[in-house]
């Protein structure tokens, strides 16, 4: 019982947060008013990626370069007037999958940063850093044009 209400508790977290990095990697969405943009990383992505143990070593991409790299990348897709309003540090494999495997997994990280803006346009951008310094490149769905 004790086992059910861990997992249900951690795929609870998963919904509220809009990440989902299952064994199969990760994706994430973003609704915005030019459509709908969406992450993937596979597996073998972030398996190429450095592992990371916290307690044991420095991480091997500073959150400043990670911040310097969002930074690139929104300038290089001619999106201006975007600052910084949080950075979250996810791990992959997610907890529910640790928990799974009795924590035999290996420790990647990548860096989720959340970019906003002033412009009416759009008003949140995502960019995904992993721990290598690579970039995720998100897809865009448009939205259809609404007609009067």
């Amino acid at each position: 019982m004790k086992t059910i209400i861990t997992v249900l508790c951690l795929m609870a977290f998963w919904v509220e947060t809009g990440v989902c990095a299952q064994p199969d990697g990760f994706t994430s969405h973003l609704q915005t008013r030019q459509g709908i943009y969406t992450w993937q990383s596979s597996p073998d992505r972030l398996h190429a990626t450095p592992e990371w143990t916290s307690d044991a070593q420095p991480i091997p991409l500073s959150l400043d370069n990670a911040c310097q790299l969002g930074r690139g990348w929104l300038e290089k897709h001619g999106k201006t007037g975007f600052s910084l309003e949080e950075a979250k540090l996810w791990r992959y494999p997610d907890a529910v999958s640790i928990y799974i495997s009795h924590g035999k997994t290996e420790r990647r990280f990548y860096y989720q940063l959340t970019y906003r803006s002033e412009s009416p346009e759009m008003d949140l951008m995502y960019v995904y850093v992993l721990l290598d310094g690579s970039i995720v490149e998100p897809k865009l769905t448009p939205t259809p044009d609404k007609k009067p």
